[in-house]
């Protein structure tokens, strides 16, 4: 016996609704996005290292990061930039690779930034600033290392982001991004859902990750895969590149 689903209008409506939200992110303007995104953060700023993100995304996104990041020789005296550095968790981690080295984590979100100096006491060597990824206030050639972590799909100009990082790394400096991106099946499940409760956000694939690198100068590119923690899929990667 057949089996007749009774309401195909609500899953066409539900499917509709997405790519009608997706439709309208992409054509915000860049100022609107960037204010969305300050708003967004500024109110999960109390709540976001509690978060289960943390735990089932975050943490082993930064594992796998730091551990790449160690394999390549991360010195102990990098000056080292993370963008959209949040709280500061992935920042305060990196400044115990580099104990003798300078950390700088940056975010949008003034409450992020404030929540990090405070858990960053403790560190001499580690301050957070307010500033927005396609106009950073760092000179040309600044840092040995750029982090991203989880970050990457809110920037609504990929190629403005890749040139400014480009731009304040040194030469032979390394680039890491690790972000969600369009994997099959769950890849595009995770897109969707984000764009429901976080958009607007583009997500890159990995063979995007690879040509936006290429396109902005950086050479020895690599990425890693991260999957699954206990069974639970988060589909991200980790592209690794020398400028």
């Amino acid at each position: 016996m057949f089996k007749i689903d009774r309401h195909p209008r609500g899953k066409f409506l539900l499917i509709f609704w997405v790519f009608f939200v997706v439709g309208c992110a992409s054509t915000l303007p860049k100022e609107e996005v960037f204010e969305r995104n300050q708003e967004h953060f500024d109110r999960r700023a109390q709540t976001y290292d509690k978060s289960f993100d943390q735990w089932v995304a975050f943490e082993p996104a930064h594992n796998l990061l730091l551990r790449e990041a160690e394999k390549r020789g991360l010195s102990p005296e990098a000056r080292i930039l993370d963008v959209a550095s949040g709280t500061g968790i992935l920042a305060l981690r990196l400044a115990e690779k580099a104990p003798r080295g300078e950390i700088v984590g940056m975010d949008i979100s003034p409450e992020m930034v404030e929540i990090a100096n405070q858990k960053a006491e403790g560190f001499p060597n580690v301050e957070f600033v307010v500033g927005n990824v396609e106009a950073m206030p760092f000179p040309d050639e600044t840092f040995d290392v750029v982090t991203c972590s989880y970050s990457f799909h809110h920037f609504p100009d990929p190629d403005v982001a890749l040139e400014e990082i480009h731009r304040v790394l040194k030469k032979g400096g390394k680039l890491y991004i690790i972000d969600p991106y369009k994997a099959i099946p769950f890849g595009y499940v995770n897109w969707a859902l984000d764009q429901i409760f976080e958009g607007p956000i583009w997500f890159q694939s990995a063979r995007g990750f690879r040509k936006l690198y290429q396109q902005h100068g950086f050479q020895k590119i690599d990425q890693k895969r991260q999957l699954r923690r206990l069974g639970i899929v988060v589909p991200a990667i980790l592209t690794v590149g020398t400028k």
